[in-house]
């Protein structure tokens, strides 16, 4: 085997020639013998330094290593520099657009002037230049200007923010308190530009939120429309969904945990929407939710009637209101809150934080996971397990027969269980 005998010698330095004039070497370099010499030459030693300084001053403006550069690689930047200074476009925008390492890796891997071209034709193709902040808060006035409001608007507001700010762990600190490291998105960056957002990124994101996939790809997708972005970088990245299983629901025992840490707490509020939720199959939006106009609807006291839980058609999901009946478990729990409050019950159930409020108790609660509708799915299973017809069921929490078996059926939940999910009154939940 041959000795390798690589060196490096002097870069952009002039060097008077035989013939008076000054050449200067852009990376000579020698391989096993063979010599590779990209130079340049001048008429005068001004000249020659000139360039040098220019040179200079460029690469080392673009983080590139001046001294013992590979000449191959000077060559290849010349080329760039060309190629961009063509296209109307300055190194240091690049730089600020895109991440060069990202983009290599995005690029297979190729050559630095393969990603350059990239960047221009990326650049080239869209119209509007900003901020993911700003990408985002144009798409807000689009769909405020479209009308759309309520859960959709919601979700748009807080999916987005999570993937550009992170998840809220990461807000404002790095780490735990303890010094442990914090699991989880750590957001995209507010000051990075629209036209970084990658597939790469998507992929990286959704194994976090697979959920959030749909609310991310209407935003991007407008942003490609309205030429923020090539093209919509969530094309072809949603994520798997699994095969249905039966849903995830509250055993007994967690359901007792739950109502007891809530009495104990003496969170009234909490323990309001617990047992409305659990016992009269109350949806998260239908206790409050920001209606058309940002109105505030709110489930009050005054809806329980006689005859039942009364959703009216402003409150409801599905714009038709609808009756619940009373179970005699939930009354019992309406009239411990009563009696412990010592007041009478009016007014609105919730309080004007309360996405917040129930948020920090459950954290504080609560550990593992907490599926969307988890309190609604428990309690449908449940009833469905004891009354064992699907048109009763469907029509007490204002769902499709259809729906009503592909969403919230826990095929696990036995009748008996069910029984006994019906009778955790105040008296067995906190009998211990």
């Amino acid at each position: 085997m041959k000795k390798d005998k690589s060196k490096s010698v002097g870069v952009l330095t002039p060097k008077k020639l035989p013939d008076g004039r000054w050449q200067v070497s852009l990376g000579i370099t020698s391989v096993n013998g063979r010599r590779k010499n990209p130079r340049k030459q001048f008429k005068t030693r001004a000249d020659a330094l000139e360039f040098c300084n220019a040179e200079k001053r460029r690469k080392r403006a673009h983080g590139e290593i001046t001294a013992g550069a590979d000449g191959s690689k000077v060559v290849e930047w010349m080329k760039v520099d060309t190629m961009m200074e063509s296209a109307g476009v300055q190194l240091s925008d690049v730089r600020s657009w895109i991440d060069l390492d990202s983009r290599l890796r995005e690029a297979g891997g190729k050559t630095l002037t393969a990603m350059a071209q990239q960047a221009v034709r990326d650049m080239i193709a869209v119209k509007k230049h900003g901020t993911v902040v700003e990408c985002y808060t144009a798409w807000l006035s689009y769909l405020d200007k479209m009308g759309r409001r309520g859960r959709y608007l919601e979700n748009g507001r807080n999916y987005c923010t999570n993937f550009i700010y992170g998840d809220i762990a990461y807000r404002g600190r790095k780490q735990h308190a303890d010094g442990k490291e914090v699991k989880g998105w750590r957001g995209f960056g507010e000051e990075r530009q629209t036209l970084e957002i990658t597939p790469r990124d998507i992929e990286a994101y959704i194994q976090y939120h697979p959920g959030y996939y749909g609310v991310l790809s209407a935003w991007l997708g407008w942003a490609a429309k309205e030429r923020w972005l090539a093209e919509n970088p969530c094309t072809g990245k949603k994520p798997h969904k699994a095969e249905r299983g039966g849903v995830v629901t509250l055993t007994n025992e967690q359901t007792k945990k739950l109502l007891r840490n809530a009495a104990k707490s003496k969170d009234w509020v909490v323990l309001t929407y617990l047992v409305v939720a659990l016992f009269g199959t109350i949806r998260p939006a239908e206790f409050r939710k920001v209606a058309k106009g940002y109105k505030t609807e709110e489930l009050c006291w005054e809806d329980i009637k006689s005859d039942g839980l009364e959703v009216s058609p402003e409150l409801s999901k599905t714009g038709s209101g609808r009756v619940v009946e009373l179970e005699p478990v939930l009354k019992k729990w309406i009239d411990y809150i009563r009696s412990r409050r010592g007041e009478e019950l009016v007014g609105p159930m919730p309080n004007k934080n309360w996405c917040k409020h129930w948020k920090s108790w459950r954290a504080d609660h609560w550990t593992g996971k907490w599926p969307q509708d988890l309190l609604r799915h428990t309690y449908g299973s449940n009833h469905l397990a004891r009354s064992q017809s699907l048109d009763v069921t469907s029509r007490i929490m204002g769902n499709s027969p259809a729906i009503l078996q592909r969403h919230y059926w826990n095929w696990q939940t036995r009748k008996q269980e069910a029984e006994a999910y019906w009778n955790l009154s105040p008296e067995v939940v906190l009998d211990e």
